[in-house]
């Protein structure tokens, strides 16, 4: 016989999101987190460049990812070992890419983000070639993030707090009655209040499950690859380097060097593979910028970030679904600012008032809400852009 679970709110998706944003409202109700896959965090959270980078996206997501800090100080106390381990971001430019960079400087005015000197960034990251870097600035409150290790702290709290993640559920229907959501998710069926939508990639399909628009939340590739080099790294590693236009990141993982090209490539919503052609590039441009040298990859990998049209994540309902919610379009950012967008979306989904120190901040429910992707538009099926 199948499963039936009756609960007050179903959570789709069993990424950083949904466990988060679960882990949140289980203090107060019951709740059950749906996840396709047979673990979590498979196609976006566990593919990610596992970085807290508070100057890194929009305006929104920078203030949630500065009020995240906190939260992981306390979630690394729950586990007992530090989730954030410092490493500086260094945005790096040649005459190329000096107008990007000189972009990043005036939007991050009176932000963590400084200029430095190129002889102190080739003290910082000795591999740049001095003939090549033009100018550079640093972000000194950027971390290394223990993906796993946040992903399971949640995980840890949402049990704790009564909760429970169904694995192997891929939702095939979502049925709205008087008062409660049916969800059919593999083989257990979900009887709930309130539905969730965090999805990610599938945020839209799960809507149109629902009977309810799309926002044109799209999925986009990001490639990754491990690759090995004969260049030695100082002993309190190399920072995370990023080229001012975002054509490329680079740091030292162990032995190798974690290179990604950056890449956001609008595909539809699948296990990703990576883009060859985009590594290739990849190399190319980051032996242009060091004395890496990297001939080979070792090991590849991709995952897909989704993305609204202004870039910014998606927080909230609509008055024509009542009691569904969205948790989606984190882009490549969802980790970063998790714990505050995780307090953010239950405070919505609750009916109360944006959390004080999101207020303090500037964080904006009304920016973040579902109904700005479907202003101007009929029945909200705009293609997205950027």
């Amino acid at each position: 016989m199948p499963d039936t679970l009756h609960v007050d709110v179903a959570v789709i998706g069993g990424g950083i999101g949904g466990i988060s944003v679960a882990s949140e409202l289980a203090l107060d109700r019951s709740v059950v987190v749906i996840e396709a896959e047979r673990e979590p965090g498979l196609h976006a959270t566990g593919r990610s460049a596992a970085s807290y980078v508070p100057s890194y996206g929009p305006p929104m997501v920078r203030r949630l990812t500065a009020a995240s800090l906190p939260d992981f100080d306390a979630l690394s106390d729950e586990v007992g070992r530090p989730l954030l381990t410092a490493r500086p971001v260094l945005y790096v430019a040649d005459a190329a890419r000096v107008p990007a960079l000189a972009r990043i400087l005036v939007a991050q005015r009176g932000g963590p983000v400084r200029e430095i000197s190129v002889s102190d960034a080739l003290h910082l990251c000795p591999v740049l070639r001095p003939d090549v870097l033009v100018r550079t600035a640093i972000d000194e409150s950027a971390s290394d993030l223990d993906v796993a290790g946040v992903l399971e702290a949640f995980a840890a709290r949402l049990r704790a707090r009564g909760g429970r993640i169904v694995l192997g559920g891929r939702v095939t229907s979502i049925r709205r009655g008087l008062t409660t959501w049916t969800v059919q998710a593999g083989p257990t069926l979900v009887v709930a209040g309130e539905v969730v939508n965090a999805a990610g990639a599938w945020a839209d399909p799960v809507a149109r499950l629902a009977e309810l628009p799309s926002l044109n939340i799209q999925p986009r590739r990001r490639s990754i690859f491990l690759a090995r080099s004969l260049q030695v790294r100082p002993p309190a590693g190399w920072p995370f380097t990023l080229a001012a236009d975002e054509t490329f990141y680079f740091k030292d993982e162990g032995e190798s060097v974690l290179v990604s090209p950056a890449d956001a490539t609008p595909v539809e919503p699948h296990d990703a593979r990576p883009d060859e052609l985009q590594i290739a590039r990849a190399i190319e441009a980051v032996n242009r910028m060091t004395t890496l040298g990297i001939r080979s990859v070792a090991q590849s990998w991709a995952g897909l970030r989704s993305f609204a049209a202004d870039g910014e994540p998606v927080v909230g309902g609509l008055d024509r679904g009542e009691g569904f919610h969205w948790v989606a379009g984190q882009g490549g950012y969802g980790l970063q600012m998790a714990p505050a967008l995780a307090r953010l979306a239950a405070a919505a989904i609750r009916g109360e008032a944006i959390p004080a120190d999101l207020a303090a901040v500037g964080v904006d429910a009304h920016a973040l809400a579902p109904a700005r992707l479907l202003r101007g538009s009929r029945g909200g099926n705009r293609a997205a852009a950027g």
